[in-house]
């Protein structure tokens, strides 16, 4: 599995299950997606596998923003931090 994004509507917020590597391509699709939610935003990493700098560039920005990050692996998390330093 290369990338995928799931979005789910609950209540007011925005879900968004995502899938696979987020990397190359796959970053600016999840920050195109993440701008066009509404309401909070919730981001689920269960499933994804690896990020690269610009992916966790991403995704720390999104939570500086506000947005829920839940889910990640404890490699996912290490890349994450990693990247704040």
């Amino acid at each position: 599995m290369r990338f995928r994004i799931d979005t789910y509507h609950e209540d007011d917020r925005t879900t968004l299950r995502v899938s696979g590597t987020l990397r190359g391509p796959a970053v600016d699709e999840l920050d195109r997606v993440c701008r066009q939610a509404d309401g909070p935003l919730i981001v689920d990493l269960h499933e994804v596998m690896t990020v690269d700098s610009f992916g966790a560039m991403l995704l720390n920005s999104l939570e500086e923003r506000g947005a829920g990050l839940t889910g990640a692996s404890p490699y996912v998390k290490l890349l994450l931090q990693s990247q704040m330093t």
